[in-house]
């Protein structure tokens, strides 16, 4: 990875994202956030940070404050071309989770909300949802949840209430699950069973099914527990994401390719990898440095 460091833009945010992978840039210079102090709110700057203005995402005023959500904003795509993101809300774990779109296109400043829909079908306090993305002409997401045994369930969300599209078994206890995104064929994700194990997934979204391969790093590593450091990102080949090694609670970074069959550890690295989804079109896949001014990039190959 290509080596650079940054220089600070002197303004000192009042406001910072629940996770790195919880705000957004539009190709305008605006920001959006999911506030690390309360879940359910989402702020807009227009100066890089220095100012910001909380944006209401509560049209119905279901809240009760006329401005936040019900539950927690796990997720989001953003849709850089029709300048709308996706989103999807739920407690993890919660009884269902909900879907909506907040659509820019008129004003950064005053964006429009959508509700889309609320899942059904779970037991009560099994539904913990991780991701929503749009994948060639579909809008999905995916969740695990109870619903007559433990599963892993791929959603279509694009309108109205969510329908199930493919699900897999998991066990009851669960190790968490990354961020995806789309590789050269698919879209992956990586899912942590907690056995005897602690077996890794890697999950691959081909059309609408839902298939996976077993034994990526499997027994020596294990997801981080931040969701900071559970993003996923590719440079055109190979795979990159961040595990912990079991033996010492360190961080590495490691590689695998898109049928999980090639499995390599790079290397200690303290950084949290970039989304592909929020990297404006062209541009390269970023890690970040967690304690240090230091950006690397992933170039393609």
């Amino acid at each position: 990875m290509k080596t650079s460091r940054y220089k600070a833009l002197d303004i000192t945010s009042t406001k910072k994202p629940q996770n790195t992978h919880l705000w957004w840039e539009t190709v305008a210079g605006g920001l959006y956030l999911v506030d690390s102090t309360d879940n359910t709110k989402i702020y807009y700057s227009s100066d890089k940070g220095e100012n910001w203005v909380q944006i209401d995402v509560d049209p119905s005023n279901s809240s009760g404050d006329n401005k936040s959500r019900d539950h927690k904003i796990q997720s989001a795509w953003h849709d850089w071309d029709n300048k709308i993101i996706w989103f999807v809300d739920g407690d993890n774990p919660g009884d269902d989770f909900d879907v909506w779109k907040l659509d820019y296109s008129g004003s950064e400043s005053s964006p429009s909300v959508t509700e889309v829909g609320t899942s059904s079908g779970a037991t009560e306090n099994t539904v913990f949802v991780f991701d929503i993305f749009i994948f060639g002409a579909n809008i999905l997401a995916i969740s695990k949840e109870f619903q007559g045994s433990h599963k892993i369930i791929l959603w279509d969300v694009a309108a109205g209430a969510p329908s199930i599209l493919d699900t897999n078994p998991t066990n009851a206890t669960f190790g968490g699950m990354t961020y995806g995104l789309e590789a050269s064929s698919s879209f992956i994700f990586y899912h942590q069973e907690v056995d005897a194990a602690d077996t890794m997934w890697q999950f691959q979204v081909i059309g609408t099914s839902l298939s996976s391969h077993v034994g990526v790093f499997g027994g020596l590593y294990k997801l981080p527990s931040s969701r900071t450091l559970q993003g996923v990102a590719f440079d055109g080949t190979k795979l990159f994401f961040i595990l912990e090694k079991i033996s010492d609670g360190l961080n590495y970074l490691v590689t695998t390719i898109e049928n999980g069959s090639e499995d390599i550890v790079r290397g200690r690295y303290d950084v949290a990898l970039m989304l592909d989804r929020n990297i404006v079109s062209g541009g390269f896949e970023k890690a970040y440095h967690l304690t240090e001014s230091k950006i690397y990039q992933l170039n393609t190959k």
